[in-house]
């Protein structure tokens, strides 16, 4: 690590998320939205369901999805590629990114033609309610790709009189960090808004001397309760993101600079039929476009992807009577993929969903739903799941099962011919979705002030769509198909929290055993700790994590396990007065040296040592 400098010197600006920790928010229990698209409480579904609070991502001064995901079990948020700005990756139970979701107020960001990396280099959960992750195969809800599990937020609105934050923060390697926020009503309109920005130089190292990026993002959602049983809402998250890198390879050395745009806009109408009848319609339109000019030894060349993805829900939610409640659906949406290689294609989607939740006794659920899908390139795909819980009378234990099977569905950009300069992909019309089959089973207890979660998993991914390569050399010929066996994955997972002692000591602990690895080589031990005492006016917090070393990839010669790894952090705030508070964060505390990836040869190596300071100003 070459760069360890400090800087002190604060830009005023507003606030991560839609509350501020020193506000003493009451803590309410986490309502999950995921597991059924409407509002429930956790014990209500047989999936498993991670939920943080706005107040909780604050408090640790978390502000990065990938970093939040972390605290989270049998989840990785990671960036393989680089450091802060790179492509970003969400590794659920074993299974690689393309077998996750993420959903943003109710609207699907990627499908078959689109991926994550993009969207998870720049996310950040400002301006949000909680953040929610959903484990395990959830096709049955939310389609192809869900095999691993959803992330899901909304974007947040205000109560009441409005209130206004600015927020600064200064830090190692030339970060700067700084946004402006908003939250109230005016009238019948609840609203929240957020603008910010943030640049560093990250820490460098002799092999990538430069690695600058900077990030310009914004957030907006209205919300009108049109009438008692009618609500709308509005909202929309944009970023525009900048990335330049200098790498060297001797004798040769490289550059490239980046650009990344992303926007989503959601419109909501949730209405109430009667009492036992809600319904929830849902569009959504999601844009992504990347280019990139690279230049080195070997001469110059760009590439530039375009992406855009328009979505329709219509969501049911219908208590038949005091035991049973089905949910239902229509969904359809509509992509559209080119890049500058001359690759481009149009998928649409369209799909009907079935879902009950029967109670019989009172503790007893007994879940299971049905999901078929029309795609405009492929056959048809079918989705179920089925399980239960059971309360073991007012002991606070909830014992719960859930068999699942999901897909992921190709598209003309696995299955279609294209040639490029450097290799030529024949067409394979006989390619089919690849299949996962997932089981789990887990205890919930709640004690005291205590929450633990203890479970299990097992999934298993047939027809499995890799590269063959048909010709070597160059121009090399390929052809994407389905391999043959089953890959499977699993592992335990464990989650802890609650208070220690009195209620100002709060602690938070996620573990995760993973078991077999098939798919690709990941960590085999996860952990995650946080501390935290509340003294009123100051916050003082620690935390510390520890992951197993890992390859990220099937292919041992060109994927490099890295060794284990343990990095601590310290956090802590100041409120001054009603209107300020200061703010301090150390993470790497020891300034643990380490790998995160070594692929193809390229070492990229961990953050070192760093130290952010700064201020909130509210009013």
């Amino acid at each position: 690590m070459t760069k360890h400098r400090v800087q002190t010197g604060l830009t005023l600006v507003g606030l991560l998320g839609g509350a501020s920790a020193e506000e003493k928010i009451e803590e309410l229990e986490p309502v999950a939205v995921l597991a059924k698209k409407f509002e429930a409480d956790r014990k209500d579904t047989a999936s498993s369901v991670g939920v943080v609070g706005a107040a909780d991502l604050v408090r640790m001064q978390l502000d990065r999805t990938l970093d939040a995901l972390n605290i989270i079990p049998g989840v990785q948020g990671l960036s393989t590629a680089g450091l802060v700005g790179n492509t970003g990756g969400a590794i659920f139970r074993g299974l690689p990114t393309p077998y996750t979701q993420v959903v943003v107020d109710g609207v699907r960001i990627t499908d078959a033609t689109n991926g994550l990396g993009n969207f998870l280099a720049g996310g950040h959960v400002g301006g949000l309610s909680q953040l929610e992750i959903l484990r395990g195969p959830q096709s049955v809800l939310y389609g192809t790709g869900a095999a691993g599990g959803v992330i899901g937020y909304e974007t947040a609105v205000g109560d009441g009189e409005p209130t206004y934050r600015f927020f600064g923060e200064g830090g190692s390697f030339d970060s700067y960090r700084s946004t402006f926020s908003s939250q109230g009503q005016l009238g019948t309109l609840r609203y929240g808004i957020e603008l910010g920005r943030f640049e560093t130089e990250n820490d460098t190292f002799s092999t990538l001397p430069r690695h600058d990026y900077e990030q310009h993002q914004a957030s907006l959602a209205l919300q009108w309760r049109t009438r008692e049983n009618a609500l709308l809402k509005f909202s929309y998250r944009g970023s525009e993101n900048q990335l330049g890198t200098t790498s060297i390879s001797s004798p040769s050395i490289f550059y490239s600079d980046i650009e990344t745009k992303t926007h989503l806009m959601a419109f909501n109408a949730e209405y109430k039929v009667n009492p036992d009848w809600q319904g929830k319609l849902t569009l959504g339109y999601y844009d992504e476009s990347y280019f990139g000019n690279f230049d080195g030894s070997f001469g110059s060349s760009f590439f530039g992807t375009d992406f855009d993805r328009l979505t329709v829900n219509w969501n049911q939610q219908i208590q038949l009577n005091e035991q049973f409640e089905l949910l239902t659906g229509l969904e359809y949406s509509d992509s559209n993929f080119k890049n500058s290689s001359g690759r481009q294609t149009n998928y649409h989607t369209a799909g009907v969903y079935l879902h009950g939740n029967w109670k019989p006794i009172d503790g007893f659920l007994i879940t299971g739903g049905l999901r078929y899908d029309e795609h405009s390139e492929f056959d048809g795909d079918t989705a179920w799941d089925f399980g239960g819980s059971y309360e073991l009378g007012g002991s606070g234990t909830r014992v719960r099962t859930r068999v699942s099977q999901a897909y992921r569905t190709p598209s003309r950009l696995d299955s279609a011919r294209f040639e490029g300069a450097f290799s030529t992909q024949i067409a394979n019309p006989d390619l089919e979705s690849e299949e996962i089959l997932g089981f789990e089973i887990g205890v919930d207890h709640d004690f005291g002030d205590h929450q633990l979660e203890l479970g299990c998993f097992q999934q298993e991914l047939k027809n499995a769509i890799g590269t063959r390569t048909i010709a070597a050399g160059f121009p090399s010929t390929s052809q994407r198909q389905n391999l043959p066996g089953t890959s499977r994955v699993s592992g335990v997972e464990l989650a802890l929290s609650g208070e220690l002692i009195r209620e100002d000591l709060r602690y938070r602990l996620a573990w995760t055993e993973q078991g077999k690895e098939e798919v690709i080589d990941v960590p085999d031990r996860m952990i995650s700790l946080d501390l935290s005492y509340d003294g009123g006016d100051w916050l003082v917090g620690a935390g510390v994590s520890h992951v197993a070393g890992a390859s990220y990839g099937a292919d041992p010669l060109n994927f490099i396990q890295t060794d284990d790894r343990t990095v601590a952090r310290l956090y802590g705030e100041y409120r001054v007065n009603e209107y300020l508070k200061l703010h301090a964060r150390v993470e790497n505390l020891f300034d643990e040296n380490y790998l995160i990836s070594d692929i193809f040869g390229t070492q990229l190596e961990g953050v070192g040592c760093a130290v952010s300071v700064g201020a909130t100003i509210e009013w």
